[in-house]
């Protein structure tokens, strides 16, 4: 595994890392199997933040035994409220989840802890001078976290953030689809390390019409060759899309080669949903990353399009219009528009 600093920490990270939120759903055996495969492979960055404890369970098996091996991203502020991830900015708060996902992972301390999600400037003064910052200073001080970090996807946030002195770490998408102007340079010029994330659009870069240009090896190439890049974080839910991206470490260079495929891109679109989950809760219980994924399914002709479908406990034609979702997108998703044509598409379906 090839390996590159994490900014001005001093900790050396494989460029190619591990996002888990596709984790989020799967069976135990499913992610420690998984995971491990990962580990076997010299994979040492992952980030997590998903907030079930299923998950985070499942989790700390894997990393059982392997804890030393491994550098471990947890984010602060997000939890589980019902069946949904939630966001809260209460320091209070903050601390009870992260500590529940200590002991829910069987660890006594993460390498980075994230800042969960901060897009907006409101939110993000909210964050450093609320008490949520103070909060990770102190889970600092007492030995459960090395590092401050920042997730989030805008670029005033991320610039604002780099160049604040206040973290050690970021990260924000990167990728031939969609990159917020001028982050990767901020962080270069502030010795922050920049973790990739959503390198592949959520999946949509490796789907028609793109992927007749886009692979997994030239997408991470593409994120690998920005300023201040150390790893790349793609979310991976079996083995087969693990090796596509671990590929990249054994792929010539006309395999790396992005440069087709950047031009044929074009420049970053907004409206389209990469699935990331941060328009949740939504008030009427939808999951609205799972509805998104049916709809682009089922408009592709997936013959399983309908199966997921009935897997859902909560059907898209329920939406109240309320427009919650459609504030946190970071993607300017209409997902109001989104579910009425989802509910239009379903109703073949619909269960009696």
């Amino acid at each position: 595994m090839e390996q590159r600093e994490l900014g001005k920490t001093g900790l050396r990270v494989g460029v190619i890392g591990f996002g888990t939120g596709y984790l989020y759903r799967q069976p135990q055996d499913a992610i420690v199997d998984l995971v491990r495969e990962a580990i076997d492979h010299s994979v040492n960055y992952f980030d997590n933040w998903i907030p079930n404890p299923e998950a985070r369970q499942a989790l700390g098996i894997a990393f059982r035994g392997r804890r030393e091996r491994i550098y471990l991203a947890g984010h602060l502020g997000v939890y589980m409220k019902g069946d949904q991830s939630d966001v809260t900015r209460d320091p209070t708060l903050a601390r009870r989840y992260f500590d529940e996902m200590l002991s829910e992972m069987g660890i006594d301390h993460v390498d980075v802890l994230m800042l969960h999600n901060v897009d907006r400037m409101e939110d993000y003064e909210r964050v450093i001078n609320g008490g949520l910052l103070d909060c990770a200073r102190d889970l600092q001080a007492q030995g459960k976290a090395r590092l401050i970090g920042l997730s989030g996807h805008e670029a005033d946030t991320g610039i604002r953030a780099a160049e604040s002195g206040l973290i050690d770490v970021l990260m924000s998408p990167v990728g031939i689809a969609w990159q917020p102007e001028g982050v990767a340079e901020a962080c270069a010029a502030s010795g922050v390390g920049l973790i990739a994330m959503k390198p592949f659009w959520g999946g949509e870069l490796l789907q028609e019409p793109y992927s007749s240009l886009v692979t997994p090896v030239n997408a991470i190439s593409y994120a690998l060759a920005q300023p201040a890049v150390a790893t790349v974080v793609p979310g991976f839910s079996t083995k087969g899309e693990l090796h596509a991206s671990l590929a990249y470490l054994n792929a010539t260079p006309n395999e790396r080669n992005f440069a087709a495929a950047k031009a044929a891109h074009g420049s970053t679109p907004l409206g389209t949903c990469v699935y990331c989950g941060h328009c949740q809760p939504c008030t009427a219980g939808i999951s609205v990353s799972d509805v998104m994924s049916i709809l682009r399914s089922a408009q592709r002709g997936s013959p399983y399009a309908e199966d997921r479908y009935r897997g859902l406990k909560v059907g898209p034609e329920t939406c109240t219009s309320c427009g919650e979702c459609v504030e946190r997108c970071p993607q300017r998703v209409d997902v109001v528009a989104q579910m009425a044509e989802a509910a239009g598409v379903f109703r073949r379906w619909r269960r009696g």
